[in-house]
């Protein structure tokens, strides 16, 4: 076979050194397909066209990366946040207590985990 190809991906987060861990969270992504990924930075790139740096973010984009988030992560494993079992992307988005770093390091991984090799994938 020429290509084989994996579209569902065990996930662990560098965060604060989760992936040494003896028990790490893990996120189980699901890759993108390649047309849903061009409409995705299609929509992205529409949304930001002609908006200043120092307007902020639009909450199209926000809605945007959350829904990729909630689409592409069915399970979450080994995170807890505040108390809460965190079990899947939607929850982990809406949670509060997510720390910005955190987030951006999943939403990073959801949206360019069809870019990489797959050798790449494996964290």
């Amino acid at each position: 076979m020429g290509i084989s190809l994996e579209t569902k991906i065990e996930y662990r987060p560098k965060f604060d050194g989760n992936e040494k861990s003896d028990n790490p969270a893990v996120f189980h992504i699901t890759v993108m397909g390649g047309v849903e990924f061009r409409n995705f930075f299609i929509k992205l790139q529409a949304m930001q066209k002609g908006q200043p740096e120092e307007v902020g973010i639009d909450p199209g984009v926000i809605r945007l990366y959350r829904d990729a988030v909630a689409a592409h992560i069915p399970a979450v494993e080994n995170l807890e946040i505040d108390g809460q079992q965190i079990t899947t992307g939607a929850e982990f988005y809406d949670h509060p207590g997510v720390p910005y770093k955190l987030l951006t390091e999943i939403e990073n991984a959801v949206v360019n985990m069809n870019q990489l090799a797959p050798e790449e994938t494996k964290n």
